[in-house]
């Protein structure tokens, strides 16, 4: 679970930097956030080797802050273009 975690980290951040689509890094994010957790609790448990998970705990989290940076930036983006005498349609 915990390499599984450390994949879809892996996978969140670079979906977090596609502002169409880095909705779908937030969901793989908070999935490998959940198996991370839970890996790191098992092995923690049975005293094996946590690195995967605390490397997928890390990476889940950046990639949960990035997408949030992301779509911050371009909300903040779209709404300036009315300032700028810009439309969406002249852009296009």
């Amino acid at each position: 679970m915990g390499i599984a975690g450390l994949v879809l980290g892996i996978l969140g951040i670079i979906f977090s930097f596609i502002p169409g689509i880095n909705w779908l890094g937030i969901i793989l994010a908070v999935v490998g956030l959940i198996l991370s957790i839970v890996a790191l609790v098992t092995s923690k448990r049975n005293g094996q080797s946590n690195g995967p998970a605390v490397a997928g705990i890390v990476l889940c989290a950046i990639s949960i802050i990035l997408s949030i940076i992301v779509t911050v930036a371009c909300v903040a983006c779209v709404s300036a273009l009315p300032a700028a005498g810009l439309t969406l349609q002249g852009l296009s």
